[in-house]
């Protein structure tokens, strides 16, 4: 199983107005200035700067541009502002802007140095929350398109949410488990990298976001599938454990007031994920949750991931049309697909 996106959830997340110190939410900036050092990232290394630098260049920036504009309407030419050393107000030439190039030493496809990202809001905004597995960290989709599933959500919300302002925070994290934290024993080869348990992220990431609203989850592939294949057979996991975990998250959304959606499990048969990841055992408690899910009034609402995404003609696989190719992840047209069976009045959206 590839890795994916991997932030680190317990790192600080803080807003920012977008030239970085005005705004509602300026007291970060000036934090930082007052830090002894502040770092940089350029390329792979990390390089020390002065304190507050980075914002007074800025300032420096603007007014240079707000210069130049002026001198063009009234027709000077630029190099009539020449200083001592022959230097013009050209903004490039202290911040490096169009300038410096640097050297990409390597591309990866994980953001390590991004949690996320925090926007102003009005009163009647809210956020729904993808919390989940792979599924909404978007494995199988086309590489930097934006076709996961959250993606597609969000696209509609903008579309058919009736002048509603919504954002989709996509809490999807490869490899996790609702149960169980990321397998550090053999045959695992993930140590920390598959994350924290659902169970003991939800309230930080999911009921922690900013004007969350709805939170849609999407767990127990993994809980099912690692066992005996990436993860020691110990940690197999009943029906009974699945639902006792679904009904913990359920609490917990209830008791801030956030509406929680629950999905069924889809169907993996064939995945080559790893040898073991399928078994027609696990496929029997598969079907046991689903039926449970699919029964329950705990949820506030339940998508059918299972029956919008088998195949009609092979209920325990993937549709074909749909599958990415590892038979367990949805490809661009089955993340499309899975978001579009959301039906929006489950997220309380008329």
């Amino acid at each position: 199983m590839p890795l994916g996106r991997k932030s680190d959830p317990r790192a600080k997340r803080s807003g920012a107005s977008e030239d970085g110190i005005d705004g509602p939410r300026a007291g970060a900036s000036n934090q930082q200035e007052q830090r002894a050092h502040d770092l940089r990232v350029i390329g792979t290394d990390l390089v020390q700067h002065r304190p507050g630098a980075h914002f007074g260049r800025r300032r420096r920036e603007r007014q240079r541009r707000r210069s130049e504009i002026q001198r063009d309407l009234r027709g000077e030419d630029r190099h009539d502002h020449l200083d001592d050393e022959g230097h013009g107000d050209d903004p490039r030439e202290e911040t490096g802007t169009g300038l410096e190039k640097f050297v990409v030493a390597k591309t990866i496809s994980s953001w390590p140095f991004l949690t996320g990202v925090e926007v102003d809001a009005p009163p009647d905004g809210a956020a729904i929350v993808a919390f989940g597995d792979s599924w909404f960290d978007g494995d199988g989709s086309t590489p930097d398109a934006n076709h996961r599933l959250g993606d597609i959500l969000a696209e509609r919300l903008q579309r058919d949410a009736r002048g509603g302002r919504f954002g989709v925070v996509n809490e999807g994290l490869i490899g996790n488990r609702l149960l169980r934290d990321s397998p550090r024993e053999p045959p695992s080869p993930f140590g920390d990298a598959l994350g924290e348990s659902g169970l003991k992220r939800f309230e930080r990431d999911a009921l922690g976001q900013p004007g969350v609203k709805v939170v849609i989850v999407r767990f127990g592939v993994n809980d099912l599938g690692l066992p005996g294949a990436l993860a020691p057979a110990t940690e197999s996991v009943t029906a009974a454990d699945l639902i006792a975990g679904y009904r913990k998250l359920v609490a917990g959304a209830h008791r801030q007031g956030v509406r929680i959606i629950g999905t069924t499990i889809a169907p993996f048969e064939s995945a080559t994920t790893a040898p073991g990841y399928y078994t027609p055992e696990k496929e029997a408690v598969r079907r046991e949750v689903n039926a449970w899910i699919r029964g329950s009034r705990d949820f506030d609402g339940v998508v059918d991931l299972d029956r919008s995404m088998c195949d009609p003609d092979h209920a325990t696989r993937l549709l074909p049309a749909y599958d990415s190719g590892d038979h367990l992840h949805p490809n661009d047209a089955g993340y499309a697909a899975a978001a579009n069976a959301i039906p929006l009045p489950l997220l309380g959206i008329p």
